[in-house]
């Protein structure tokens, strides 16, 4: 048997154990993995088995995740359209309800709304396709950690953040992804 497959096992098994010297071995035999077809004390401990799998399909992820530039790009075109929603949505509050009968609370409504268009830009285009306008310029798209389409309360939350000064300047930070992909376990790939 192929060495990597039994690494594979051993990884996800309850009675494996780290030895700086040899590697991975077995808390029984406290040897090195050595079985042909099957380990006999082989027992799946199922938080090792996600995290295994969930750092093999990060490995192939990172490989194709968006770059900085492109995640830049992304941002600066999804930046214009989420504004030119923020100004149709408080324009059109104003022909609804002329400026001059505006009070205090009723421009704060008015930009509250405007915020309001702006996440709904975001979750809406990512939740139902999973790509802005800007990813879709880039030829990017937002996933989960396993790869998959996020579930809707991800997008939401991703959307929310968005709007958080801070986010921004996360990207100094983390090498591929913001705040908003770290706080959401998402991350931009390439399509």
């Amino acid at each position: 048997m192929n060495p990597d497959y039994r690494h594979r096992f051993c990884k996800t098994c309850l009675h494996q154990k780290n030895d700086n010297e040899k590697g991975l071995l077995c808390r029984i035999t406290h040897d090195v993995p050595a079985f042909l077809s099957q380990c006999g004390t082989y027992h799946e401990d199922k938080f090792l088995k996600d995290k295994y799998e969930l750092s093999e399909v990060a490995k192939c992820q990172h490989y194709h995740q968006a770059g900085k530039g492109q995640r830049f790009i992304n941002g600066l075109i999804d930046w214009a359209f989420s504004f030119l929603f923020f100004i149709i949505t408080v324009n059109l509050f104003d022909i609804v309800i002329p400026v001059v009968d505006q009070s205090q609370v009723l421009m704060g409504l008015k930009y509250a709304l405007g915020i309001l268009s702006i996440i709904l830009y975001y979750s809406i285009m990512e939740s139902l396709t999973g790509r802005t306008f800007g990813k879709m310029i880039t030829r990017t798209k937002v996933v989960n950690e396993d790869g998959r389409r996020p579930p809707f309360k991800s997008i939401i939350l991703r959307s929310l953040y968005r709007i958080l000064p801070i986010d921004c300047l996360s990207f100094l930070y983390w090498k591929y992804d913001g705040g908003h992909d770290r706080w959401t376990k998402t991350r931009v790939v390439l399509a």
